[in-house]
């Protein structure tokens, strides 16, 4: 989907959705505790949405990612 194809029904009316701010409820926010802190961080994905078909993909940001496997990893 990054690369603007949808894999499902490969059109290409595929959007980028910023994650920030998207949904103000939290619902879709993975929060990720920083080291020696105690508010909580959001890590937000970027969402990928086909136009046509609705397949919908999310990727979090490389930054993001480290914190989440130290937070959730086994």
């Amino acid at each position: 989907m990054k690369s603007g194809v949808c894999p499902k029904c490969k059109s290409r009316n595929v959007v980028s959705v910023d994650g920030h701010g998207v949904f103000p409820d939290g619902s879709y926010y993975t929060k990720v505790i920083k080291s020696g802190g105690f508010i909580p961080r959001l890590a937000i994905p970027d969402r990928f949405i086909c136009c046509d078909c609705g397949y919908t993909e999310e990727f979090f940001r490389q930054e993001d990612l480290r914190e989440i496997k130290e937070k959730y990893g086994r």
